[in-house]
């Protein structure tokens, strides 16, 4: 038997505007019964890459693992890689923290130049070494 992932988006690379709920009077009928998520039909969800790496992890699944881990990598880009970096996932998961790290040092004259890292900063708790690490990586 072979089976289909659909991975969603990391949660970092949507605006905030995509993470928004539709009010309900907007919504189809079929989305309203449950019939039609995100444009697609029941059975064809979106998942979270996150969320299969830890399952996979956890069920000691590497393939699986390894084909979220890909996907997580894809997903990467100059401006989230920070907010992912210093996120629970690449906290908890050591070869998440690794791909990220990567992706971040080697883009790393790019990434000290985003407009979040202030933002960033203040959903730190200051004097904690994420708060410390950026502030010395950004020379501030």
């Amino acid at each position: 038997m072979t089976c289909e992932i659909r991975f969603a988006p990391l949660t970092s690379t949507l605006s905030p505007s995509d993470l928004t709920p539709t009010p309900i009077s907007q919504l189809s009928q079929n989305e309203v019964n449950g019939t039609e998520i995100y444009g697609s039909s029941i059975g064809t969800e979106r998942v979270s890459p996150k969320s299969v790496y830890r399952l996979a992890h956890y069920l000691d699944l590497v393939e699986l693992q390894d084909l979220a881990l890909d996907v997580i990598e894809s997903e990467l880009t100059v401006e989230n890689i920070l907010e992912e970096l210093l996120g629970e996932t690449a906290r908890e998961y050591e070869e998440i923290r690794e791909v990220e790290m990567r992706f971040a040092l080697e883009y790393w004259g790019e990434v000290k130049k985003q407009t979040r890292v202030p933002e960033l900063l203040e959903t730190m708790e200051e004097g904690s070494t994420e708060w410390i690490l950026l502030k010395l990586a950004i020379g501030v």
